[in-house]
């Protein structure tokens, strides 16, 4: 058995407690939704870059309503250029196509390293 190994930090970290869900936001109406959340921590830290991976074929997330809740989001234009969508051939598990995997690795690591700039 994989002994489990502690990483202390000197940061505290708090839970987020008390967001909303509104499940009547968005493309499928009554399906559940963090939208508003998103929204709030777009517009309580301006700064905030936001990278959505899209798979095109899925039945778990469907796509056409990520499309349609990023573009509907209600932010300023200013705060719509921090976010940026990806796509990819696979579904919401992108990293079980090799060529999908790969593009993921270069997607995140090309979207940590310009969000980590001023």
């Amino acid at each position: 058995m994989a002994r489990r190994r502690i990483i202390r930090s000197p940061r505290t970290f708090r839970a987020i407690t008390g967001l909303k869900h509104d499940s009547d936001f968005g493309y499928f109406p009554g399906s559940p939704s963090v939208v508003l959340d998103l929204v709030a921590a777009m517009v309580s830290n301006p700064k905030l870059k936001v990278e959505v991976e899209n798979g095109y074929y899925d039945l778990a997330t469907p796509f056409m309503e990520t499309e349609y809740s990023m573009e509907h989001l209600g932010v300023s234009d200013a705060l719509h250029k921090n976010l940026k969508l990806q796509y990819y051939e696979a579904g919401h598990m992108m990293y079980v196509r090799d060529e999908d995997l790969a593009k993921l690795k270069a997607n995140v690591a090309a979207f940590i390293d310009s969000a980590s700039k001023p």
